[in-house]
């Protein structure tokens, strides 16, 4: 291998490691970006997810007891609720 076909190869190893840092560094960007819009909203996915699961047992017995209708034992479990929050 000549000095000049080193040379190209750098060059072009050199230009292939430049273009993938720039296209790294903008997903970093873009992830963090993303990170900023959604931060104000993770509270709140916890906290549906806590209470989610924390009535996952009602609704299957509710759900057994209204003979397998899920739709009205889910309904029910919002009505009661929503039900809870206007009373307070």
């Amino acid at each position: 291998m000549t000095s000049a076909d080193s040379s190209s190869v750098d060059q072009k190893f050199l230009a292939n490691a430049m273009a993938s840092f720039i296209q790294i560094l903008a997903v970093l960007v873009m992830l963090y970006w993303c990170f900023l819009i959604v931060s104000p909203f993770i509270n709140m996915v916890v906290w549906a997810v806590v209470i989610s699961v924390a009535v996952y047992p009602a609704h299957v017995a509710l759900t057994a007891k209204v003979g397998g209708r899920k739709k009205l034992s889910a309904t029910a479990i919002v009505l009661i609720g929503l039900a809870t929050l206007k009373i307070r």
